[in-house]
C-alpha cells in the first residue's frame, strides 16, 4: 500500500513539472515569435520615410485629398535632416487633357518635374499640352505641387489661394545636387462627371 502511495507522489510529481516546463516553453516560443513579427515590421519599413496621415491639405477637394492621402500612406515622404544635400522629395498632383478628355496623375516625385514624365503613358494619354507647376499647398502636412495647364483644369479641386507659386529651390534638382533614384507607381485617373476613375498605374522606374 505504501508503495502505490509512493508511486502515485513521484507520477503527480512528474506531470507537475513537465506542466510547468511545458509552460515556460510556450512562453518563451511567443516570445520568439513577437521579436520575429516586430523585426518583421520593422524590416518592411523603408529607412528614413515618414508614416503619417495628414490632418490638413488646404484648398484641395474632399475627393482629391482622399486619393492624395491613399497614395501617401503607400508611398511615404522620405525625411530630410536639415544638413542632408540630398534634394526634398514632393508629391506631383497634375491635371492636364489628352483628346477631350480630363485626366489627373498621383506620384511622389524625387524633385520637382520640370518636364512631362512620358515615360509613365502610353501614346494614347498623352497630353494635348504640357502642364506646368502651378505652386506648392501652402501650410500642408506634405509636400505637394500643383500642375497644371492654363485653363486650369483642376479649378473644382484645389485652390489657387493656397499656393505658394514659388517653389523652394530644396525641391528642385541640379549640378552638385543628389536626388533620390526611384519614382514609385504613377497613378493615372480620368474624370468624368466630376469624380475621378483610376484608369492605370506606371511602372516603378529607377532613375540616376
Amino acid at each position: 500500500m505504501k508503495f502505490r502511495k509512493y508511486n502515485i507522489i513521484i507520477l503527480v510529481f512528474i506531470f507537475l513539472v513537465s506542466c510547468k516546463e511545458s509552460t515556460k516553453k510556450n512562453e518563451n516560443r511567443s516570445d520568439i515569435d513577437l521579436d520575429i513579427r516586430e523585426n518583421d515590421i520593422e524590416e518592411r519599413k523603408p529607412d528614413n520615410y515618414i508614416y503619417s496621415q495628414p490632418n490638413q491639405i488646404n484648398g484641395l477637394s474632399k475627393e482629391l485629398f482622399s486619393l492624395l492621402n491613399e497614395y501617401s500612406l503607400k508611398y511615404p515622404i522620405k525625411e530630410i535632416k536639415p544638413d542632408n544635400q540630398l534634394v526634398k522629395q514632393s508629391y506631383y498632383v497634375s491635371f492636364f487633357k489628352v483628346e477631350n478628355d480630363t485626366m489627373l496623375a498621383i506620384c511622389r516625385q524625387p524633385f520637382v518635374f520640370e518636364l512631362f514624365p512620358e515615360y509613365g503613358f502610353t501614346k494614347d494619354e498623352k497630353p494635348n499640352l504640357t502642364p506646368s507647376a502651378k505652386g506648392i499647398i501652402k501650410d500642408s502636412d506634405l509636400p505637394i505641387i500643383i500642375f497644371d495647364i492654363a485653363e486650369n483644369l483642376g479649378v473644382n479641386f484645389y485652390d489657387s489661394k493656397f499656393l505658394n507659386k514659388e517653389i523652394p529651390e530644396e525641391y528642385f534638382t541640379g549640378k552638385d545636387k543628389i536626388h533620390d533614384t526611384i519614382i514609385p507607381e504613377i497613378y493615372k485617373y480620368k474624370l468624368k462627371n466630376n469624380t475621378f476613375s483610376l484608369i492605370g498605374k506606371s511602372k516603378e522606374q529607377w532613375i540616376d
